[in-house]
């Protein structure tokens, strides 16, 4: 064998072994960057469902706090017109009982606190149509 042959035996050895090992380091390879994007897909995905819950939180927190606030506007304002009746139909009570009065005064008072009484049932709550 001369040395040319050699060095064909050689170089075909090398390529016979080189190719595989190449292919199976670049396979080793593929498989741990799949392994990478997928572990930061999911991290990802993970973020995402964090923020997306981060928000949600926040706007039912100023859903409920918009809420609320309006509920106590609507309590107040029952509450005031109820407050107001009851003082109207005292004042008229109190001109009936010295004389100064006329009784059938009394009928369109008692319905105005009737209706305020029916709001504030509606409006108010258990204990504060309890307290009414």
């Amino acid at each position: 064998m001369d040395l040319q042959e050699i060095a064909l035996v050689v170089t075909t050895s090398v390529a016979v072994v080189g190719v595989p090992s190449t292919l199976l380091i670049g396979r080793w390879q593929l498989r741990a960057a799949l392994q990478t994007a997928s572990a930061t897909h999911q991290a990802s995905l993970r973020q995402a469902e964090s923020a997306y819950q981060a928000a949600l939180d926040t706007v039912r927190a100023q859903s409920d706090s918009a809420h609320d606030q309006w509920l106590r506007g609507v309590r107040r304002e029952a509450c005031s017109v109820f407050l107001l009746a009851v003082g109207e139909l005292v004042e008229l009570l109190d001109l009936v009982l010295d004389g100064t009065g006329a009784p059938d005064s009394l009928r369109p008072a008692s319905r105005d606190l009737q209706r305020a009484l029916a709001v504030l049932e509606l409006e108010g709550g258990t204990q504060l149509v309890g307290a009414a």
